[in-house]
C-alpha cells in the first residue's frame, strides 16, 4: 500500500498550498486552507503512529473519519490497519458514531480494499479482533436473518482481484490470522466461498505459489477437496508444488523425518532427489523441508479418496 504514502506528505502538502497561494485566479477558502492544515497533521501523527494525536483531532470532528486521506482513496483506518497499528485502531474505534460502525467497514480504497483486507496483511490478530469485534459485531448482537447476512457479505466482500479479507491473509501467509479469519466466517457463513478469486486461483494455489506451506497444510487438512482445484490452465496446487525446486530445499536443520507417508509416494521419489538428480534422501535426511511435507500430505489425501 502505498508507497507514495510514506513519501514527504508534508512537502506534498505545503507545496500545494503554495502553488494555490500564488494562483490568483483561484481562491482557497478558509475552511479549505483548515482542511489541508488538518490532513497534514493526519498525516504526521499517522507516520508517528501517535494514537494520543489523533484522537484529539478525530475527536472534534468524528465524521472526518471517513473521509479519504491518501490518493488511493484510504481513509484514516485504512492506514492504521495496514501498519497494523492496535494503538491507533483502538482510539478511532471509539469516535465511530454507533450507526455508521458498519459503513466505516464496507468502504473500499481504489483497489477495492476495505478495511479489513488491509489489517489482515499484518501478522496482528488483536487489531483483527478489535475491529471486528468493535465494528462489526457490537451495535448489533441480534441472530436476525438480515444482521447476519450483513455481517457475512462484510467478511466476504471483494476487492478489484476478487479478493475477500480471508483470501489475502493466505496470500500474505500470516497462518494464524488464516485461522482467526476462518473462524469470525464460520460463525456467520460458509468458509467456501472465499475459496476462489477472480482469475481462477484458489486460496491454496495462493498459498503454494508464495510457499507458505505451513498455511497450505493448514487448508489441505481442513478442506482436503481443495487439492483439486484448478486453475484457468487446468493445474492444480499440487502441480505448481511439484515445479518448485526451491519448494523441497530445506530451511533449518531439524529433527529426522520419517514416516509411513513415504512409502505412499510415487516411486520415482525413491529414487532420485528432486533438486539435485542425486538417490533421494527422503529416509534418512535430517533436514526435511516444509515443502515435502505439504508434498506427503496431497498424496495423504489423494489416497484416501
Amino acid at each position: 500500500m502505498h508507497v507514495y504514502f510514506a513519501a514527504t506528505g508534508h512537502q506534498v502538502i505545503s507545496s500545494c498550498l503554495k502553488v494555490l497561494a500564488m494562483e490568483k485566479e483561484i481562491i482557497v477558502s478558509k475552511s479549505e486552507s483548515n482542511n489541508f492544515h488538518e490532513m497534514k497533521e493526519v498525516y504526521a501523527k499517522l507516520l508517528a503512529k501517535d494514537a494520543h494525536g489523533l484522537g484529539k483531532i478525530y475527536h472534534k470532528n468524528p465524521e472526518a473519519l471517513f473521509d479519504r486521506v491518501t490518493v488511493c482513496r484510504d481513509t484514516v483506518f485504512h492506514v492504521a490497519a495496514y501498519r497494523g497499528s492496535e494503538e491507533m485502531l483502538e482510539t478511532l474505534v471509539k469516535l465511530v458514531p454507533p450507526t455508521r460502525k458498519r459503513e466505516l467497514l464496507k468502504m473500499k480504497n481504489i483497489y477495492g480494499n476495505t478495511i479489513l483486507h488491509e489489517v489482515v496483511t499484518t501478522a496482528n490478530i488483536r487489531a483483527a479482533d478489535l475491529l471486528i469485534r468493535e465494528l462489526l459485531f457490537s451495535d448489533r448482537p441480534s441472530n436476525h436473518e438480515n444482521d447476519v447476512r450483513e455481517r457475512e457479505e462484510i467478511l466476504a466482500d471483494r476487492n478489484k482481484l476478487g479478493e475477500t479479507p480471508l483470501f489475502r491473509a493466505a496470500e500474505y501467509g500470516n497462518k494464524m490470522m488464516v485461522v482467526y479469519m476462518a473462524r469470525e466466517i464460520e460463525r456467520v457463513g460458509n468458509l467456501r466461498q472465499h475459496y476462489t478469486r477472480d482469475d481462477g486461483f484458489s486460496i491454496l494455489h495462493i498459498a503454494v505459489i508464495g510457499q507458505h506451506f505451513d498455511t497450505a497444510i493448514w487448508f489441505v487438512e481442513r478442506d482436503p477437496q481443495l487439492a483439486t482445484y484448478k486453475d484457468k490452465d487446468g493445474k492444480t496446487s499440487f502441480h505448481l508444488l511439484a515445479c518448485m525446486a526451491t519448494a523441497f530445499r530445506s530451511r533449518v536443520p531439524e529433527k529426522p523425518y520419517y514416516d509411513d507417508e513415504y512409502e505412499k509416494l510415487p516411486i520415482v521419489l525413491h529414487n532420485k532427489d528432486l533438486e539435485l538428480n542425486e538417490p533421494s534422501k527422503a529416509r534418512h535426511q535430517s533436514d526435511h523441508s516444509r515443502g515435502f511435507k505439504l508434498y506427503c500430505r496431497f498424496w495423504r489425501r489423494l489416497a484416501a479418496g
